[in-house]
């Protein structure tokens, strides 16, 4: 089997979903053609536990994948079959607070959001910040509206609505105050997320591959958006789709179609002529 010992640890939004998130038949034809020829098909993406197996139930795609996927932008190891966390790295809830409340005297305007397992939490209540989950599909059933003191639980991500200049001088501000401590990128021109620095979708992937005894020139890579780039940089063969981020395009080894024209299975096509 040509595939067998390959990983591919692919982006759900944006990449293998296209714009109405769904999966078209021929990116799940292409799936199962390389899991059929013995490699392994990883989801690796920047939804939370519950509703990436909520989307995942609702389109009927979690068949397609491994047991094992990375969730909250490498936060979570999570095991699809059993309810098994493998990996687990979030920010400490007493953290949490502080934070929140240093955001907030840093820039009082931005709306901020704590995702967790099964919903997030939203200091304060903006319609902003509500907009941007619900159309990232980012909005399950568990909302609050808090405020900082009230947050007891630990959180996999925050993430911030504000202006994109605003938001990389307050990743650069945190990053003085506290070195080598978080991980802060744009990912939209008004949104911008957070985690612990060990968690990002490289750690993930990279902890996935571990997990199934892959070595590092044996996986494959794709996705479209800012929170992707480090594991686009650690496939050993890495794709994104022609509607990516800059940055995404200039370190993807192969660019394929949009997500609405069957990115994956462009670069399966692509991949099958290479191993």
């Amino acid at each position: 089997m040509k595939c067998q010992g390959y990983l591919f640890a692919c982006d759900l939004d944006g990449t293998l979903l296209n714009s109405q998130k769904d999966v078209s038949l021929k990116n799940r034809e292409a799936i199962s053609y390389f899991r059929r020829n013995g490699g392994l098909f990883v989801a690796c993406t920047g939804r939370v536990r519950d509703n990436f197996l909520q989307i995942g139930k609702n389109i009927e795609l979690l068949d397609y994948f491994e047991d094992v996927a990375v969730v909250g932008n490498g936060c979570q190891l999570y095991d699809i079959r059993t309810g098994e966390t493998l990996f687990r790295n979030e920010i400490p809830a007493a953290e949490t607070r502080s934070l929140i409340r240093e955001i907030h005297e840093l820039y009082p305007q931005f709306g901020v959001m704590t995702a967790h397992d099964d919903g997030s939490h939203h200091f304060p209540e903006r319609s902003d910040a509500m907009g941007f989950a619900r159309t990232q599909g980012e909005y399950p059933m568990n909302t609050s509206f808090l405020k900082p003191e009230q947050e007891t639980e630990d959180c996999v991500k925050m993430s911030f609505d504000g202006k994109a200049e605003e938001l990389a001088e307050l990743f650069r501000i945190l990053d003085e105050r506290h070195p080598g401590r978080y991980n802060g990128m744009l990912t939209y021109s008004d949104h911008g997320e957070m985690s612990l620095k060990d968690s990002d979708k490289a750690k993930g992937v990279l902890r996935a591959a571990e997990y199934y005894h892959i070595p590092k020139d044996h996986i494959i890579t794709m996705g479209d958006d800012g929170n992707d780039v480090g594991m686009i940089r650690e496939g050993h063969i890495s794709f994104a789709p022609c509607s990516s981020k800059k940055e995404v395009l200039e370190v993807a080894d192969h660019i394929v179609s949009s997500c609405d024209e069957d990115a994956v299975s462009e670069a399966i096509r692509i991949l099958d002529g290479l191993l």
